[in-house]
């Protein structure tokens, strides 16, 4: 949500568009209607700045930019019922964080703007976009999954409301092609036959994650460690769900699922688990099947995802389940 990186991402989009390429950001016209938010920022800042994110999803806001000699900030605005979920979720997730000592330097400081979630450009003081250490990506789950750590059924992590959110939130059930309803149902159930390896009763060691942490929603300051930002998805996940989360949205970790899951598995050699009654790869396992049964079930919600994302999802488990019934 860093402002310059938007602009970058929407010129791009529009000069590849006059030659015909498209991608899924474009230029639309808004009018700004007297007494709004953005008409309330004029009054205060020397700066604003427009974007509209997700505009095709659910998930749909405007953020409004506004700089002046003293401050940056972003003001969320929902423009549905299932992103004013989110942006609640953020705040409430916020106002819990901040009280954490140890938890306040990774967030961004909230100054709400006329009922509407505001937070400050974070960007500033040297620090920048980058990649994480693994030691601090490690840190971050640690002073997370420490203050919220709890457990949950395998019979739970199945159903709806635990990998979902906020679907129930208005929206109508929305009809798509066949094909795309069959590889949804493929995905569901290759998710679902991971998950039934383990018995419903088995307790699964969870947490309170960030649940979308990725490089794009953190930036790395001068010192090395990490503010974290767009918390709309916290809520309870699996142990090491923002660690693989991170890990496997990094390209630097390869892109073929087989590489991928390499690259994961190297990686959980280095990380000491302790006791447990599940492995590394058995987290792995879990990460991929709730992002599957999520994506199934928002796809009911008009959410358009790419085909080649369930692919990959099946690929990731389907790969995970060898690995399983080879007993590594």
């Amino acid at each position: 949500m860093q402002y310059r990186s938007d602009v970058f991402r929407c010129r791009a989009a529009w000069f590849l568009s006059a030659f015909g390429i498209h991608s899924p950001h474009m230029r639309i016209s808004v009018t700004v209607g007297e007494g709004s938010v953005y008409d309330r920022l004029k009054g205060s800042f020397d700066y604003l700045g427009l974007s509209v994110r997700h505009l095709l999803i659910p998930n749909t806001r405007a953020v409004v930019f506004a700089k002046d000699r003293r401050r940056e900030i972003f003001v969320k605005v929902p423009m549905s019922s299932y992103a004013t979920a989110h942006i609640e979720n953020e705040r409430s997730a916020l106002m819990e964080l901040q009280l954490d000592p140890d938890i306040r330097p990774l967030l961004p400081s909230r100054v709400d703007f006329a009922g509407h979630l505001a937070l400050e450009n974070m960007r500033s003081g040297g620090t920048r976009r980058g990649r994480l250490s693994l030691s601090e990506i490690l840190r971050v789950h640690e002073l997370l999954y420490n203050r919220s750590r709890t457990f949950v059924t395998i019979g739970d992590m199945k159903k709806s409301a635990f990998v979902s959110g906020f679907v129930e939130t208005g929206y109508e059930h929305v009809q798509h092609p066949a094909e795309m309803v069959q590889l949804v149902k493929q995905t569901r159930d290759i998710a679902t036959a991971y998950l039934s390896r383990f018995r419903d009763t088995d307790m699964v060691d969870c947490y309170m994650a960030h649940g979308d942490f990725h490089a794009s929603n953190a930036l790395v300051a001068a010192d090395g460690t990490a503010r974290i930002f767009d918390w709309e998805h916290f809520g309870l996940k699996p142990r090491y769900f923002d660690v693989i989360s991170y890990l496997e949205a990094d390209y630097a970790y390869g892109n073929d699922p087989a590489e991928k899951l390499s690259q994961l598995k190297r990686i959980g050699d280095r990380i000491e688990i302790g006791s447990s009654d599940f492995t590394w790869i058995d987290y792995v396992g879990f990460y991929f099947s709730i992002r599957a049964i999520k994506y199934c079930e928002l796809i009911k919600y008009g959410n358009p995802a790419q085909e080649s994302l369930y692919m990959r999802f099946q690929s990731m488990i389907r790969l995970i389940l060898n690995e399983a019934s080879q007993g590594n």
